[in-house]
């Protein structure tokens, strides 16, 4: 099994602190996970999942708890941004190691241009606005393998012909994928995402070049 021959897949997903009404100048990354999906015999391999303590807002508003699901107590202790990046970064590196994976960067674009991998993630929110945002904020020099991926959610609107964009809970039904975590779980929604990516392959969506390259 293939992604239009790409061997894995990482699929991608964050929580960052909000607000009612929205403020996403002020939105830092508070969960972050990973799933690492092989294609080839269709397990996932690896999983990275992280809280994070923001340090600029650091109270969490009751908005956001209720939606995320995510409490002070569970953010208070955690490390900060830098650290579970670089955490994050050295999961990505290890993976490329053990299993020999070349990311789409913005010069490899596809397997054409040598990639084998990409990340998948549902929107462009994650890694175009806050990944981006909180990198900047903290000083950090975001790597080319992060600024390419899929937009998942604009693959199944194009093979859907949807002209607004599908809520991901429920895509999630419709391809009757298990979600027994919250709807704002990041670890609960990269492992939906994976599922997800693969029933839209079967099904024949094509997915090609990555869809976002900064």
């Amino acid at each position: 099994m293939t992604l239009d021959n790409f061997q894995y897949i990482i699929s991608f997903d964050l929580e960052a602190s909000c607000w009612r009404p929205s403020n996403y100048a002020k939105a830092e990354v508070i969960e972050i996970a990973a799933v690492f999906l092989n294609l080839k015999n269709g397990k996932i391999e690896s999983e990275f999942h992280k809280f994070i303590r923001p340090t600029h807002h650091p109270i969490l508003s009751n908005f956001c708890v209720n939606l995320t699901g995510i409490t002070q107590s569970m953010i208070d202790r955690q490390e900060t941004f830098p650290t579970v990046f670089n955490q994050f970064i050295s999961w990505l590196d290890n993976i490329r190691i053990e299993h020999g994976i070349h990311l789409t960067t913005p010069n490899q674009k596809s397997v054409k241009s040598g990639a084998n991998a990409t990340i998948c993630s549902w929107t462009d929110w994650d890694l175009l606005e806050f990944l981006p945002l909180d990198c900047k904020r903290n000083g950090i020099e975001c790597p080319d393998s992060l600024k390419a991926w899929i937009d998942v959610r604009k693959k199944y609107d194009q093979f859907y012909n949807s002209l607004r964009g599908m809520p991901f809970a429920r895509a999630l039904t419709k391809f009757n994928i298990d979600s027994t975590g919250k709807d704002h779980s990041a670890i609960d929604n990269a492992k939906g995402l994976a599922q997800m990516v693969i029933l839209l392959s079967d099904k024949g969506a094509r997915f090609g070049e990555v869809t976002r390259a900064l």
